[in-house]
């Protein structure tokens, strides 16, 4: 792919390896990283975290790309030293200590872009501030604010959580976003940051397309939901999804089986897993066949900031959508046009919509064309990466106008 400008050297931090059939953040990381690199750009990548597994396939997805991506084991948390720790930095614990050492070794010969992926890769220490873009994802402030309290220390935690993610955002220059809701949201809490609002970058090429197959209006239907319930807005959903939505298209569709497929979906769902209609699938390795048995995706959940790859993949595959503003958002999509959009609150309503897509198989593929058509717009990998090289640039033309004193951003203590 042609470069429009210079090569630039970036390093770029992450908080779980960039992975197609990873985590819903390694599949956009994996989109960022092969774009970066394809435009010609220097890129080495820091990826805390991940099982042994991942990591191998991580690293063999890009074996001969030209990304130089180095993976990372998080520190173990042992004693009362490691929980004070970790309650007053949250989650800094993936970075670990030779990550850290890594990235300090890096900042020793400044880069262009430092690229801090998801909230957390804030805690990292040592960066120039014009140089140096912080990714936000979702917001915790938000997605927990009605959440379910266990003990004391999960309130304790859950306060830590909030006020960190905060300060972590504030401490920054320049800010990137993957919808206006959190680009409102985190201009309201640093209004002197420039923030910039680039959605998620998917590729299509990578999903066997389903939307022209007819399904026999005798064959019973299958609805279903596809996501991590350790996340709570998930959880919620798909709790939603198995005890009201579900009863509700079964009562008026007999026989049509709710499914609801996930990390740890058995153990979180623990008290449905007999319930008769319902399958409860987890941890499965590839949800690519998962969304191919589905007639439609339900997905409403009752908070969710930021942008649901679970609805990009089923979009990339021609399922048909039924969602909510809170599973929608970032992607611009318009009720009867790409997907079934209800209000938040109105069980009705998606229902409704449910059963419409059900009953009429060429209204079903009509709107998964219509999906199609706005992921490839809206969030290709061509799309996206290159609004992300424009930041990138901007901010390489602003600090090279600057002075060449460069004021290191540390947080000790």
């Amino acid at each position: 792919m042609p470069n429009a400008g210079r090569s630039l050297r970036i390093v770029m931090v992450l908080d779980d390896p960039p992975f197609s059939l990873g985590s819903a953040a390694s599949r956009w990381y994996s989109v960022l990283c092969r774009g970066l690199v394809e435009r010609g750009h220097r890129l080495t990548v820091l990826a805390a975290g991940g099982d042994p597994t991942t990591v191998e396939r991580a690293q063999a997805e890009f074996a001969g790309s030209g990304l130089d991506l180095r993976c990372f084991e998080p520190d173990r948390r042992r004693g009362l030293a490691a929980r004070w720790r970790t309650w007053r930095r949250p989650v800094a614990y993936r970075f670990g200590s030779a990550l850290r050492a890594e990235f300090a070794d890096l900042m020793t010969e400044p880069p262009d872009i430092v690229d801090l992926e998801a909230t957390w890769t804030g805690w990292l220490e040592g960066w120039n501030p014009a140089r140096t873009v912080l990714s936000i994802l979702s917001w915790n402030g938000l997605d927990l604010k009605n959440a379910p309290l266990g003990s004391w220390k999960d309130r304790l935690i859950r306060r830590s959580i909030l006020r960190s993610e905060q300060n972590l955002v504030k401490r920054f220059r320049w800010l990137r976003v993957c919808s206006d809701r959190l680009a409102e949201v985190v201009g309201r809490v640093n209004p002197g940051a420039r923030v910039t609002t680039v959605p998620l970058g998917i590729d299509p090429g990578r999903y066997e397309w389903q939307g022209d197959r007819r399904r026999s209006l005798d064959r019973p239907a299958t609805i279903g939901m596809i996501g991590s319930l350790f996340w709570w807005p998930s959880r919620a959903a798909a709790l939603r999804l198995a005890t009201r939505l579900g009863p509700l298209v079964q009562a008026r569709r007999p026989g049509t089986v709710v499914r609801i497929v996930g990390w740890s979906a058995r153990s979180v769902l623990s008290d449905l897993v007999d319930r008769p209609g319902l399958e409860i699938v987890e941890n499965v390795p590839d949800p690519r066949p998962e969304f191919a048995r589905l007639d439609v995706l339900v997905y409403a959940p009752p908070v969710g900031t930021g942008m649901k790859v679970k609805i990009q993949e089923a979009l990339a595959m021609g399922i048909p959508v039924v969602t909510n503003s809170e599973g929608i958002e970032g992607l611009g999509a318009s009720d009867g046009v790409e997907v079934g959009l209800a209000e938040n609150d109105d069980d009705a309503a998606l229902v409704d919509r449910i059963v419409e897509l059900l009953d009429d198989p060429t209204l079903a593929a009509s709107r998964a064309r219509a999906g199609r058509r706005l992921l490839e717009t809206r969030c290709s990998p061509h799309a996206t990466v290159e609004a992300v090289e424009a930041e990138f640039r901007l901010m390489d033309q602003l600090a090279s106008g600057r002075s060449k004193r460069r004021t290191l951003v540390g947080w000790r203590g």
